[in-house]
Parts: C-alpha cells; sequence; structure tokens
C-alpha cells in the first residue's frame, strides 16, 4: 500500500492512542506523535495535518492561538471531551467527540488528507501563492491572507491558464458563461474589486495588467 503523508498527533495517555496509530497505520498513513502543542511549530512545514486529543479547555485556547495568525493550508482535527465548551471561532478545525466511533474517526481522517492533498496545488501570482479549490491568496509571509468571491475566484482561475491573457469578450463568455455581451461596467466592477484586494493601489495596478486590450497576471 503507498504511504500517505505524515499525519501529526498529540494523544494523551487517557485516549486509546495506541488503537488509533494501528488503526492510521493500516490505513497507509505515517503517523509521528509529539508530546504537547509546545512542541508543535507550525512554521517549519507548509502543511499537514495534525490530530490533538483537547483535554481542557485551556488546551484548545492555546491551540487556536497558536493557528489564528498562521493562516495556511494545515487541516486539524480535534478530538474533544464532551464537557468542554467549543466556541464558535474555531478558524475550521474539524470536532469530534470522545468515546471515538473508529469508522467515523477514519473517515474525517481521510477527508483532511483528501483535502489537504488537492489544496497543496497553488499558482503564483505577484508576491502571493494562489489556491484556487480554497478561493484564496496568501502572501509569501503568511501573514496576509485574501478570500474571494466564487465570481473572483472563477476569474482569476480562468486568467491565469490563458497564458497570453484574455479579453473582455473572452472573459464575459467564459466566467460568466453568457452568450450575449454584457455592459462594459459588469466587467470593469469585478476587476476594480478584485484589484482592491491584491493590490497597493488599484488605480496603479501591478499585478492584475491589462496590455494591449487583455488581461493578464504579473508573475514572480
Amino acid at each position: 500500500m503507498t504511504k500517505k503523508n505524515t499525519i501529526t498527533t498529540i494523544f494523551k495517555r487517557n485516549l486509546k492512542s495506541s488503537e488509533l496509530k494501528n488503526l492510521l497505520t493500516d490505513e497507509g498513513f505515517n503517523t509521528q506523535k509529539i508530546n504537547d502543542i509546545s512542541n508543535l511549530d507550525i512554521d517549519k512545514r507548509k502543511s499537514g495535518v495534525l490530530i490533538v486529543e483537547i483535554d481542557s479547555e485551556k488546551m484548545l485556547i492555546d491551540l487556536i492561538d497558536l493557528f489564528k495568525d498562521n493562516n495556511n493550508s494545515w487541516r486539524v482535527l480535534c478530538v474533544v471531551k464532551k464537557n468542554i465548551q467549543v466556541p464558535k471561532e474555531i478558524f475550521g478545525f474539524k470536532i469530534l467527540s470522545q468515546p471515538i466511533i473508529f469508522n467515523e474517526f477514519l473517515n474525517i481522517v481521510k477527508n483532511l488528507q483528501k483535502n489537504l492533498t488537492q489544496s497543496e496545488k497553488y499558482f503564483d501570482i505577484g508576491n502571493m501563492k494562489y489556491y484556487p479549490k480554497e478561493a484564496k491568496l496568501i502572501g509569501i509571509d503568511k501573514n496576509k491572507v485574501i478570500k474571494l468571491t466564487e465570481l473572483e475566484n472563477k476569474l482569476i482561475f480562468y486568467i491565469i491558464h490563458n497564458v497570453e491573457g484574455a479579453t473582455k469578450d473572452e472573459i464575459l463568455k467564459q466566467v460568466w458563461k453568457h452568450s450575449t455581451k454584457l455592459e462594459t461596467h459588469t466587467l470593469e466592477s469585478l476587476i476594480y474589486r478584485l484589484r482592491r484586494k491584491i493590490e497597493i493601489d488599484p488605480n496603479n495596478p501591478k499585478i492584475l495588467l491589462q496590455l494591449n486590450k487583455r488581461y493578464l497576471f504579473k508573475r514572480h
């Protein structure tokens, strides 16, 4: 069986960590265990899957604090005791309450791994990385995260796959799927909204350019 990417785990003694580790191993996952959240340095890896047993509200808060300023491609599964209150703002973490049902646990891990693998494909745009699967742009230092609307994401995806750029008519037809020409300001409004997100000065664009009536991205 082909080995999948390594999964980092933080298991406590009261969790059946050996059974879970054996289950993941049987399914072709590599696992590496660390003892505490303080030993986790998320800057050392660009992305990964993390499984954490949460045995206190303080531990959950510490985990959230660790990731709140590092919005990257990590996928996190929190195995939480039932008596622990889970806040609403939890940065997309998956939550699984104890006691663990192995099939449910395994399905969640597989989905996290699949989602991570798909999202790892990115394109360079200016000084940012574009993740089409997640509809977002991330700055090189990972401190700047730009979330995209569905239409903005479709626009970027279409332009980036046309090396020579795309005309207004091509974009209107392929992005909006319109057979008739829309009013010019419809596209121009979308372009300007996107430039406001990615340009220092949207009126003097350096990333999303228009050359010879074709829109294209300046890539570094």
